[in-house]
């Protein structure tokens, strides 16, 4: 059973986005992080997160446009088992934190899929960071 825990928005800016998830809808601010190719705050109620992301480089293979949901994060009991479900209904694995030689991704997420209308989801096994770590039957 997956269970909702993290959405991911794409913004122009990041600051004001921070601001307005806040404010509105109490969400408080769990960490920043990011890379060359996208700056990040993770924002949470305790246990789902909102992840404002603002793309860096206009390349980035994830980010068509630069607003908007870019992907939702579940988390699972067996991620490999998870992934299996999903590629038997086509998905396809996008990134694997076992493959990227930055370590600080493999305590953030777990594993990246796209499925074939496009939508793009996160299954984790740690969930992410800022949440209260509830037992799968929460």
């Amino acid at each position: 059973m997956a269970k909702l825990r993290h959405v991911a928005v794409i913004c122009d800016d990041v600051e004001w986005a921070t601001k307005f998830y806040s404010e509105v809808f109490g969400l408080t601010e769990a960490g920043r992080h990011g890379n060359e190719l996208t700056e990040v705050v993770d924002l949470t109620d305790g246990v789902v997160n909102v992840a404002l992301y603002k793309p860096l480089l206009p390349s980035h293979p994830d980010i068509e446009e630069p607003v908007g949901m870019n992907h939702i994060g579940f988390v699972v009991d067996d991620v490999e088992e998870a992934v299996a479900r999903a590629e038997a209904l086509g998905c396809v694995v996008t990134e694997d934190p076992r493959e990227t030689p930055d370590q600080s991704c493999k305590e953030i997420w777990g594993m990246r899929l796209r499925a074939p209308d496009g939508t793009a989801f996160d299954f984790s096994w740690k969930g992410w960071v800022g949440q209260s770590q509830p037992s799968r039957r929460d």
